[in-house]
């Protein structure tokens, strides 16, 4: 088998949120995208992906598998899914772990308000995934890369090698069908999570650049 397993490291998206108990009980955790993928290439699924998380969260936590992985001397096929660049992360006292930025930290109005600068964000972006990408080649890892979230960084519109090279993010991807709806705030609906069909669409997406990459079977 030419891979041990597939690792797929993401956000929510990624993780399937709300999978197996959401309220449209349309989605379970088998009809994912990433499970979907698994059971196209027959290949065991270790999903890594954190609702919520930033790319600071990506990259530590590939980079400590990646490790482990080589130095046991597994060979797994990767998929990282980047989320939104925008998104940070700290050392979070009351969790006693690095936790992303959020609502319910007192540091976050401060960090909007006075901390906040989007090209440092992409900046920093670009430094997580040339590293990634880098280091999954210096190991010899077969990889794709995407992007999930609502907006693309310009770092990313400029291309990534070994790139599903989605030009869109998975919510445009997926299309109205493919999404729930969702009202992120009062009186304002905005597509989401991808539903059953929007899985698929993402599956069927990933699928096919592993077929263009690295070929049809796991052999």
């Amino acid at each position: 088998m030419k891979y041990d397993f597939i690792y797929f490291i993401g956000d929510s998206y990624t993780f399937g949120v709300g999978q197996g108990e959401d309220l449209h009980n349309e989605v379970t955790m088998e009809n994912r995208y990433s499970q979907l993928v698994a059971d196209e290439l027959q290949l065991p699924l270790v999903n890594h992906a954190v609702p919520g998380c930033s790319n600071d969260y990506i990259a530590r936590t590939i980079t400590t598998n990646m490790l482990e992985y080589k130095q046991q001397g597994l060979n797994p096929l990767v998929i990282v899914c980047y989320t939104d660049c925008d998104r940070r992360e700290m050392w979070y006292e009351a969790e006693n772990q690095p936790t992303t930025i959020n609502f319910e930290m007192p540091i976050h109005k401060i960090y909007i308000t006075q901390h906040y600068n989007r090209n440092y964000n992409e900046d920093i972006f670009r430094y997580h995934f040339t590293s990634i990408k880098h280091m999954l080649k210096y190991m010899n890892f077969d990889f794709i890369e995407t992007f999930s979230s609502r907006e693309i960084p310009e770092h990313y519109e400029r291309g990534l090698d070994n790139s599903a090279e989605i030009s869109t993010t998975f919510i445009e991807l997926a299309g109205d069908d493919g999404c729930f709806v969702t009202e992120h705030v009062p009186g304002q609906f905005l597509r989401g999570h991808l539903n059953v069909k929007g899985n698929k669409i993402i599956a069927n997406h990933i699928i096919e650049k592993y077929k263009e990459l690295y070929g049809t079977t796991n052999e």
